[in-house]
């Protein structure tokens, strides 16, 4: 079994907090490795995401 790092879109919303589709404004990817997601429990691992604003191109990684 071959376990792959989570990606998320986040889209915009309308004024009924209803998301909007085929409007992504940010793209996420986790950047941990395979023996910390799959072996280390989940209230101690440590979590990183870097973040994409795909209307502008803007990039930057976070870490939690």
């Amino acid at each position: 079994m071959c376990e792959q790092a989570n990606t998320y879109n986040i889209y915009a919303a309308n004024s009924a907090g209803e998301m909007i589709k085929n409007c992504p404004i940010l793209k996420c990817k986790e950047k941990s490795d395979c023996c910390t997601r799959n072996f280390m429990a989940p209230d101690c691992r440590p979590f990183k995401i870097k973040v994409e604003h795909d209307a502008e191109g803007i990039s930057s990684t976070d870490g939690m």
